[in-house]
């Protein structure tokens, strides 16, 4: 395992897989924790990693120490939702919600990025209203993703009216929960700056002082 750790690293996935039929041939006692250095190769690799076929290999196995578990998930669902694959990211988070009796926050609030990152606000505010359905408690980043989607859309539709609606959905959920900090206020001031309207930049600037928030 310590090599196939090594190799994932590099992003070496050919010798990590190398490495992983090699083990399986000796019959080796192997777990999720083993498989799961494997994905990782495979997640950096540019050339020659396959991701999601490797997960659906473990999806297979029936001893479930070798099943993927709620780490495996969230690094898949998270190295998708850093390229913006919505559809991607949606799938697997349904797959572990499928195979996993609990869904962590992690996974779900990965979604919502890769939606802020694909621009697509209709779908991470639909995603951050979901949690409750699953049963998580929206965090700060829950918020931020879904902040930071809306704003993105500032430059397509009207700026005030995005900018109007960032503040709107802030306000919608409690902030001692939230525990907002600057990159939260970095969100909601991005479009009022877009507008040249200091005076909401500066209004919010005072709010996050008020608030024990530092730049």
């Amino acid at each position: 395992t310590n090599l196939i750790s090594a190799c994932s690293l590099l992003g070496d996935v050919r010798r990590a897989e190398a490495c992983l039929a090699e083990m399986e041939r000796h019959t080796m006692q192997l777990n999720v924790v083993t498989y799961t250095a494997v994905l990782q190769a495979h997640l950096r690799s540019i050339q020659h990693g396959r991701p999601e076929a490797f997960m659906e290999r473990l999806l297979n196995f029936e001893q479930p120490e070798k099943r993927p578990n709620a780490l495996t998930f969230g690094l898949l669902i998270g190295a998708l939702a850093s390229r913006g694959d919505v559809p991607a990211a949606e799938r697997w988070y349904a797959c572990m919600r499928r195979n996993l009796r609990d869904v962590d926050l992690v996974a779900h609030n990965s979604v919502i990025s890769a939606c802020a990152k694909a621009n697509d606000a209709q779908r991470a505010r639909l995603w951050l209203g979901r949690m409750s359905t699953a049963q998580l408690q929206a965090n700060g980043m829950s918020l931020n993703s879904t902040l930071d989607a809306l704003a993105r859309c500032a430059g397509k539709v009207a700026a005030r009216s995005v900018a109007t609606e960032v503040e709107s959905l802030c306000g919608e959920l409690d902030p001692k929960q939230l525990a907002t900090n600057e990159i939260t206020f970095s969100i909601l001031m991005r479009p009022w700056a877009q507008l040249g309207d200091l005076e909401n930049v500066e209004r919010l600037w005072q709010k996050m002082e008020q608030q024990g928030v530092k730049p």
